[in-house]
Order: C-alpha cells, then sequence, then structure tokens
C-alpha cells in the first residue's frame, strides 16, 4: 500500500488511476469531517451526500495543491481544505463565522 503522499505525487504526474486510490484511503477523514458539519447542524440543508461530493473535490483539490517540499503530511493540507470547502458548501465564511443577513426571512447569504 502506498502512502497518500505517494499517491499524489502520481497524481501530479498524471497517472489517472491514482485519484480513486487517493479516495479511497482517504474516505474515512472525508466522511467525518463530513459528519462534524451535518450533525452540528452547520449543513445549511445539504445532505450528506452532497457534501461528501464536496469532501471528494475538497481531495482533488488538495492533491493538486500539495508541495511534499514543505514536508508537511498531506492529511494535514486535506484537513484544512475539507474545512475550507464544507463552510463554504454551506455557506459560511472562512472566518468561521455564519453570513450575515438583514433580515432572519431572508435566505442565506442574501444581504
Amino acid at each position: 500500500m502506498r502512502s497518500n503522499e505517494e499517491i499524489v505525487c502520481l497524481i501530479q504526474q498524471g497517472d489517472a488511476a491514482q485519484p480513486l486510490n487517493l479516495w479511497e484511503q482517504n474516505r474515512g477523514l472525508v466522511y467525518r469531517t463530513v459528519q462534524k458539519y451535518t450533525a452540528a447542524g452547520h449543513n445549511a440543508g445539504q445532505t450528506l451526500e452532497n457534501l461528501a461530493q464536496v469532501g471528494y473535490l475538497a481531495l482533488h483539490a488538495a492533491a493538486y495543491a500539495y508541495d511534499p517540499s514543505i514536508g508537511a503530511p498531506f492529511s494535514a493540507l486535506l484537513a484544512r481544505y475539507l474545512k475550507r470547502y464544507m463552510l463554504r458548501a454551506c455557506g459560511w465564511k472562512h472566518d468561521g463565522l455564519p453570513p450575515r443577513v438583514s433580515s432572519l426571512d431572508a435566505p442565506l447569504g442574501a444581504r
């Protein structure tokens, strides 16, 4: 079994078979993160399946952003990407604060 970092290097070199391997290896982290947002009620109506897809997009983006020369494990970068993508999908700002609305009757994100 290859490490996350080895798989990511292969992805960055164009190996089309490796994204699925990376997903299989990190699916648990993705689903734990998704469940954290849905259990806390921060999902803004997003379903578990939708957030899992967002998690896959975060995994994909993190794979291409990863720089092994930094020395940090891929999972650390993935955790940051997952948080950022989950907050964005749920309508939250990057600072972790809920979106501001001018009325309690207005949809999230409306001003």
